[in-house]
C-alpha cells in the first residue's frame, strides 16, 4: 500500500477483511505506529472477499491518503515461482 507521500506527514490505519461484508477481521493494526509511504503488509492466510482499510490518523488534515493499493494472492506463490525458475532454466 502506498500512502501519500509528497510531504513529512504520517498516517496510522487498520484493516479489516471479511468474506461476507459483515463480519470484519482486523488482521493488520497499525494504529499505534508511526506510517509513512510504502506499507509492505503481511498477516495468516484467511479467505477474504472485502478488504477495509480505516485512517485513524494524519498528522496534516482528516483525510487518509491510500494512493495504491494491492493485494496479491500469495497462496500460489510457491508453484509460480518454481514455474518461473523452470521456464527461465530452459
Amino acid at each position: 500500500m502506498l500512502l501519500w507521500d509528497c510531504d513529512e506527514r504520517i498516517y496510522k490505519y487498520t484493516i479489516s477483511v471479511s468474506v461476507d461484508n459483515q463480519t470484519w477481521t482486523t488482521v493488520v493494526d497499525k494504529s499505534r505506529e508511526v506510517c509513512k509511504s510504502w506499507q509492505s503488509l503481511k498477516f495468516e492466510p484467511v479467505p477474504v472477499v472485502f478488504i477495509k482499510i480505516v485512517g485513524t490518523y494524519n498528522s496534516n488534515n482528516e483525510v487518509f491518503h491510500c494512493v495504491h493499493f494491492e493485494c496479491p494472492d500469495m497462496s500460489k506463490r510457491d508453484t509460480l515461482n518454481q514455474t518461473a525458475e523452470s521456464y527461465s532454466e530452459s
